[in-house]
């Protein structure tokens, strides 16, 4: 339920059962299996200016001049460092400045900006270092500049939502091997391991129900939140059949991975 805001459903779900051996959370992911993907926080960095009249610009504080340092101070000093923190899997960090928002009228200073980052990140990081590195750049900005004063927090900061973790799992644990099998079975083909492009309430599942989770579906991604959405009818019933014969075939085995 509200997985595309709050998690809310799994959520619940986490805290309070049924717990499982593993899951499968359906996803489009082309009938490969997702064995990861990156976590997901949303930020809102607030820029306070001070408000004046557009013919004594003077006087006042440009909230939406001082955001446009501290994006320039991320592009330059934070995504470059990216590179270095390649993930085997699921790749480098990610960073995108989503929305924008600032001033009331043309013929006003702007008095506050606000910046809505999506950021995601893979399992060498973790949330304490995303906020710092931005925590680090806004100080080094008010050193610079004594004018300069923005604040950092987690969008929805207001909600008791659960950190949004990447998603790692063993390629050798039983749900994959199981997985596979099952894709061989029903399409006569080897599925690829991938890493999923974006965030599912599976992280939710493994990081904090203890339950290991995996990505697998029909359909593309590219699709999804697209203007027509749709699932090819051949890949809806190929899933269909895997998901019932990996069912079948992982609750009679071992569900163990000390091979």
């Amino acid at each position: 339920m509200n997985e595309e805001q709050k998690s809310e459903g799994t959520e619940y779900l986490v805290k309070n059962g049924p717990y499982t051996d593993a899951a499968i959370v359906g996803e489009p992911t082309n009938l490969n299996i997702a064995a990861g993907h990156r976590g997901l926080e949303w930020f809102e960095i607030d820029i306070i200016g001070k408000t004046t009249h557009g013919g004594t610009p003077s006087e006042g504080i440009n909230a939406i001049s001082k955001a446009a340092k501290l994006i320039t101070r991320i592009e330059t000093d934070l995504i470059p460092k990216f590179k270095d923190r390649k993930h085997p899997l699921i790749g480098e960090p990610l960073l995108n400045f989503g929305v924008i928002k600032g001033g009331d009228q043309p013929s006003s200073v702007a008095g506050r900006c606000s910046i809505y980052i999506d950021r995601r990140w893979i399992p060498s990081e973790s949330f304490d270092l995303i906020v710092n590195e931005f925590k680090s750049i806004i100080n080094d900005l008010k050193k610079e500049d004594s004018s300069f004063n923005a604040e950092i927090h987690r969008y929805f900061e207001d909600s008791d939502m659960m950190l949004h973790k990447p998603l790692e799992i063993d390629i050798k644990h039983p749900i994959i091997l199981s997985l596979e099998k099952s894709i061989r079975k029903s399409t006569e083909k080897s599925p690829k391991i991938v890493s999923f492009q974006a965030w599912t309430d599976a992280s939710l599942l493994s990081n904090f129900g203890n339950i290991p989770s995996v990505v697998f579906g029909p359909g593309y991604l590219k699709d999804a939140h697209s203007d027509v959405e749709f699932i090819d009818l051949y890949q809806l019933k190929k899933a269909y059949e895997i998901y019932s014969l990996t069912s079948i075939d992982f609750c009679n085995g071992d569900k163990t991975n000390d091979e």
